[in-house]
């Protein structure tokens, strides 16, 4: 059974989409597929970068 996907909005100035536009072309996707991985990359980045170890305290 496939998983259903759940829309995510957000709004940008002019010149913050025209940028986002621009890159997904150089990299060949559509602006959704860009933002999907720079978000789902910058949130794992954030995870491992405070990642508790088991001494109780953040890793840094």
């Amino acid at each position: 059974m496939p998983t259903a996907a759940i829309r995510l909005a957000l709004r940008l100035s002019p010149s913050d989409k025209a940028l986002v536009t621009h890159a997904a072309k150089l990299q060949g996707v559509p602006v959704s597929v860009f933002m999907r991985n720079a978000v789902l990359r910058e949130a794992e980045r954030v995870i491992a970068a405070l990642q508790v170890v088991p001494n109780g305290s953040a890793r840094r």
